[in-house]
């Protein structure tokens, strides 16, 4: 009985390694994850912020254009 419960424990330490290497793997991914999506946003406010810019000085010209 002794050994039984022995290889149980043995069994579900592995089971809690193995278990605690995948969360570490996925915490990882997530990392990886939210750094990339930060870039795109940082990346997506800058081409907007160009845009604007250059809405508005195109919006300036016709004015002066116009005027």
């Amino acid at each position: 009985m002794i050994s039984h419960d022995g290889a149980l424990v043995e069994k579900y330490q592995q089971e809690i390694a193995l278990l605690q290497e995948k969360l570490r793997v996925a915490a990882l991914r997530q990392e990886e994850c939210e750094a990339r999506l930060m870039v795109q946003d940082q990346q997506n406010q800058r081409m907007l912020q160009e845009y604007q810019a250059r809405l508005e000085d195109t919006e300036s010209r016709l004015r002066e254009a116009a005027g």
